[in-house]
């Protein structure tokens, strides 16, 4: 987050007009960012290292990596839009090679 973070501010000094907000941010885009930090980062970043402390550090690498994938459903109801298909087919075989993984 730290490197993104300096990354995005060395694109604004260089004038870099992709980096610049092209609205301000609104207090419901600020609250909503600040809850995403707070349960991605917050929560969830705690979850994993307590899971690694008491679990399968592979087992946990594994199933923390594919939790991305399992959003996608997520983001179709919500968005009312279905993710493009060469995401589903991401998704399909990074699934498939977890499963692979864990049968064995």
């Amino acid at each position: 987050m730290t490197v993104a973070t300096c990354a995005q501010f060395a694109l604004l000094a260089a004038g870099f007009k992709a980096a610049r907000a092209q609205t301000p941010p609104t207090l419901r885009v600020l609250a909503q960012t600040a809850l995403n930090g707070l349960i991605a980062m917050g929560i969830g970043m705690t979850l994993v290292l307590l899971a690694l402390e008491k679990g399968d550090v592979g087992m946990v690498a594994i199933l923390s990596s594919v939790s991305p994938i399992l959003v996608l459903p997520l983001l179709w109801f919500r968005l009312k839009r279905a993710p493009a298909l060469g995401a589903w087919v991401g998704a399909a075989l990074t699934v498939a090679g977890t499963s692979l993984i864990l049968w064995r």
